[in-house]
């Protein structure tokens, strides 16, 4: 796998976000010290933060993000607060590692309630979708939902993910995207 830059210069600008990979130093002012974590990501942390999925996570992220220093696995989302005018951070997500012998990586995405249904979800997974596939040992990516979580399967769809069935964890659907898929999709940057 290619090098990557270093995990403290990745930051990728969408029209309305800005994804700021996390480091260790990250995760760790996000489990212990948002007023850290705030002046490390030039953001306002919610009083609510981190959103449900993700407080068992932490751990998990922490441990790939310090094994793997140089694939963004964790990104912070970042964004004008719509009435304020000022950074707020709305959600998080990333890949759950590294990607596997086969080339696939798993994606995965949390979103701060008061900022569902703007378009954030889809905005940050179709730039974390075209970051991945600048390495070229990424042949596909995957994600898993729930079946009721119609919201979700709209922003994998809206990425032209396809539903492929019965996902991995008891209960999920699972959608895939290979490199050609995107790539015939004009998605490709």
């Amino acid at each position: 796998m290619p090098a990557k830059k270093t995990i403290n210069d990745i930051r990728i600008k969408t029209e309305r976000l800005e994804l700021i990979a996390a480091t260790v130093e990250h995760l760790q002012a996000d489990m212990r010290d948002h007023a850290k974590l705030s002046r490390m990501i030039e953001a306002q942390v919610p009083r609510a933060w981190p959103p449900a999925l993700m407080v068992d996570a932490y751990d998990y992220f922490l441990q790939q993000v310090g094994d793997h220093p140089h694939w963004q696995v964790f990104w912070y989302w970042v964004c004008p607060d719509p009435i304020t005018g000022k950074r707020v951070l709305i959600g998080n997500g990333g890949f759950k590692a590294i990607p596997d012998e086969s080339g696939m990586v798993e994606t995965g995405y949390s979103v701060m309630p008061e900022f569902h249904g703007h378009g954030y979800a889809s905005e940050a997974e179709r730039a974390l979708i075209d970051w991945a596939f600048t390495d070229p040992a990424v042949t596909r990516v995957e994600a898993e939902t729930t079946p009721d979580n119609l919201a979700s399967q709209r922003v994998l769809e809206k990425n032209y993910l396809r539903l492929t069935g019965a996902g991995f964890d008891e209960g999920s659907i699972r959608f895939v995207i290979t490199r050609r898929e995107y790539e015939e999709s004009g998605q490709m940057r």
